[in-house]
């Protein structure tokens, strides 16, 4: 997080690709533990790569393999986890509670949960362009 703009989440990042309209960007995602004195002695440190894409709007030149500084607000971290995971629990939870409710076994009724997750995730890959609209990456 930023010390001079608290309602950023900043990440460093590596640029992997450039075109005319996107700059693609490889952030190392790191838990709390990667920081731990003792991490070689634990397993549960994990170290991961995301992708993210960044307008190309400035005029600022870049190249492959600068390292920047990836901005994003913190409303839209927060949207995230909600799209992401929130609302995929409520889907799974009421299915269940619908499914029991009308005297189903609990097999089946799990598994028409899970099943209810498909059209909700096959809806944000169809909106995806206009979701990647809101989440505004920018480069520091």
């Amino acid at each position: 997080m930023s010390k001079e703009a608290p309602n950023t989440i900043e990440h460093l990042g590596r640029i992997i690709g450039i075109d005319n309209e996107k700059i693609t960007i490889a952030i190392v995602s790191q838990s709390a533990c990667v920081s731990c004195s003792v991490k070689g002695s634990c397993s549960v440190g994990d170290v991961e790569e995301k992708i993210v894409e960044v307008a190309h709007i400035d005029g600022r030149n870049f190249k492959t393999n600068d390292l920047v500084t990836v901005v994003l607000n913190v409303g839209m971290g927060a949207k995230a986890v909600i799209l992401g995971y929130f609302i995929p629990f409520l889907v799974i939870l009421f299915s269940v509670i619908i499914m029991q409710f009308l005297g189903f076994s609990e097999g089946v009724s799990g598994l028409t949960a899970i099943g209810m997750l498909v059209p909700y995730y096959a809806m944000l890959y169809f909106t995806r362009k206009k979701q990647s609209k809101t989440f505004n990456f920018r480069i520091k």
